[in-house]
C-alpha cells in the first residue's frame, strides 16, 4: 500500500522472478481500501497476507473472485520457506525462478515474516530465566488446545525457537550490498 513496504517489495521479487513489470498503485490508506479497489475494478490484483483473506474474505478465494498466482511461502520451525499448508498447489516464486538475486532478494523480504513475530524479555533478563521462559513459550505453542483454537480461527502457528530466530537474523544482517542497494532505490 505504500512505496517500500512488504507487499510491495515482494510484488517487486515476483517481477524479478518472471521478467515482468506491474503497474504498482500506491496511496491505499489500508488493505480494507485496496480491497474496495479491487471491487470496484480500479485494481486488477495485489499481493496481500493470506491470513488476511482467509479471515476476513474467505468467500473471494471459494467463489474465484481473486485467485493466488504465486507465494511468497511460510517459515518452517527452522526459519526455511516451505510452501504454506494451506495452499499447498500455489508454487513458491522460488521454485519459478532459479536466479541467485531473487532468491537474495525473496529471503530479505521473508525477514519481516519470519522475525515479524518475535516476543523479547526485557534487556539483562538472566539467562537463566530467559531459558525457562523460551521452554514455556514453545510448549505453549505447541499445547493441543492452543493449536486446534488457532486452526478454528484459522491462525498459522509454527514455532520457531530462539536459535532458529538467531540464524535467521544473522543470515539477514550478511546481506550483499546489492542486495540492500536494490531495496533503497525501490523506496526511492
Amino acid at each position: 500500500l505504500a512505496k517500500g513496504d512488504n507487499h510491495h517489495m515482494f510484488g517487486v521479487v515476483v517481477e524479478e522472478a518472471l521478467g515482468i513489470r506491474f503497474n504498482s498503485i500506491f496511496g491505499y490508506r489500508g488493505g480494507g481500501e485496496a480491497d474496495l479497489g479491487l471491487e470496484r475494478g480500479e485494481l486488477d490484483g495485489r499481493t496481500v497476507n493470506l491470513n488476511t483473506y482467509l479471515i476476513q474474505h474467505p468467500d473471494w478465494i471459494q467463489r474465484g473472485f481473486v485467485k493466488i498466482l504465486v507465494q511468497g511461502g511460510v517459515p518452517d520451525e527452522n526459519g526455511k520457506t516451505i510452501r504454506d499448508p494451506t495452499i499447498p498447489n500455489i508454487p513458491l516464486i522460488l521454485e519459478l525462478s532459479s536466479s541467485p538475486k531473487v532468491k537474495k532478494l525473496h529471503d530479505f523480504t521473508a525477514l519481516g515474516t519470519t522475525i515479524g513475530r518475535l516476543y523479547v524479555a526485557p534487556p539483562k533478563t538472566p539467562d537463566d530465566k530467559v531459558e525457562i521462559l523460551q521452554k514455556a513459550f514453545l510448549a505453549t505453542l505447541k499445547d493441543p488446545e492452543l493449536k486446534a483454537e488457532a486452526e478454528k480461527l484459522k491462525i498459522d502457528i509454527t514455532p520457531m525457537g530462539a536459535k532458529q530466530v538467531e540464524a535467521v537474523l544473522k543470515d539477514a544482517l550478511a546481506a550483499d550490498q546489492e542486495t540492500v542497494e536494490f531495496f533503497k532505490k525501490i523506496k526511492e
